[in-house]
Parts: C-alpha cells; structure tokens; sequence
C-alpha cells in the first residue's frame, strides 16, 4: 500500500514538473512576443538611420554658383571648335635635302647627316663608333676553388666584363641555380655575350 502511495506521488511530481516547463516555457514566448514582432520595424529603422549617416551633404556655399546651361540662348549653347588648320606658309616642315654631292661624295652638311669620309657632323662633333668586341679565353683549372667571385675577377681582368658588374654576375649565377656547376676547362668567351650566355658555357649547360 505504501508502496502504491509513493509511486503515485513520484508520478504526480512528474507531472507537476512537466506543466511547470510547459508554463514557464509558455510565458517566456508571451513575454518576449511582442519583442519578437518589433524586430522586423527596428530593422527597418536601423537601416534609414544608415542611409541617412551615409549619405554626403553638400553645403551651399561648395555647390557651383551656376551649373546650368541656359537653354534658350544660342550663343551660350554652342561650342566654338578651335582653329585645327595649318597654315601652309607658316606650320609646314620642309625635311632637309638629304642629298649627297656627286662631285665630293660627301653629304651635304645641311642635312644634319654624318660625314662618312670624317666622321663627323655640322658643327664638328666627331661621332664615337661603338666600341669593339672583346673576345678572350677564360681557363678553370682542375681543383679551382675560386667560386664565382674569382671568375667574374677574371672576366673583369680579360675585359669581358665591367669592374661594376661583378656583383650583377654572382646575383646572376645564383638566380639560375648553377652555383655548383662550374666546370673545368677552357672557354672561349666575347664581350657581347650576356651574362646568362657566358655563365651557361662555363657550366657547359645548353639552352
């Protein structure tokens, strides 16, 4: 019998427990419902207060004075193109004669030419030719230890290279990864070469 009490009691907590969830679950909706409705109008109002603190405000006095084109006034209306025309007897270029003297076989010194005979133009400036090509042979003994520092010294030395290129030289070497890869022997090199192209034959790597 008592037995039976007890278990009616633990039912009848459950029971109570559960409507105690359902109400409490029930007021907490009721409660926060009209919160829950409002939500979509204070949207709204947060993103009006957002346009409105975006947008630019320009004061009258930084508005131009006059942005406007009278419309019934012909003359302000129209644009007048500029003059594009050249006049003949004043713009025109005339190109120098850029004829040579049969007689003297010498080009005529108003044509702003080089003389082939002297090598020189109007004036008397006298035009450098290009400097020669240097051609030399660059020998890497066996055991060399050197590194690349040593061969650009001879490079420099044979007047393959400039003294100022050496470092350009290195920083060329390691770029292509060929550090390690100078080979013994002799190498017939010129001056005309890049440094790509003398650094490939001294390490024997075809292109």
């Amino acid at each position: 019998m008592i037995k039976r009490i007890r278990d009616f009691i633990y039912d009848i907590n459950d029971i109570f427990i559960a409507l105690l969830i359902v109400l409490v679950a029930a007021g907490i909706i009721v409660w926060r419902s009209s919160s829950i409705m409002k939500y979509p109008e204070y949207l709204a109002a947060r993103q009006a207060s957002s346009n409105t603190a975006n947008e630019i405000i320009i004061p009258n006095d930084v508005r131009p004075a006059n942005n406007t084109v009278p419309a019934n006034s012909a003359e302000t209306n129209t644009v007048t193109p500029p003059d594009n025309t050249v006049d003949p007897n004043q713009n025109a270029v005339v190109p120098p004669a850029n004829t040579v003297d049969p007689n003297t076989n010498t080009v005529d010194p108003n044509t702003n030419n080089v003389d082939p005979n002297t090598n020189t133009v109007p004036g008397g400036n006298t035009v450098t030719p290009p400097a020669d090509v240097v051609k030399a042979s660059i020998t890497i003994e066996k055991g060399f230890k050197g590194g690349w520092n040593t061969v650009a010294e001879r490079l420099i030395a044979a007047k393959l290279i400039k003294a100022g290129d050496k470092v350009a030289f290195v920083d060329k070497v390691n770029k292509l990864n060929l550090s390690t890869r100078l080979q013994v022997g002799t190498f017939e090199l010129s001056s005309d070469m890049t440094f790509e192209q003398m650094i490939k034959k001294l390490c024997r790597v075809k292109d």
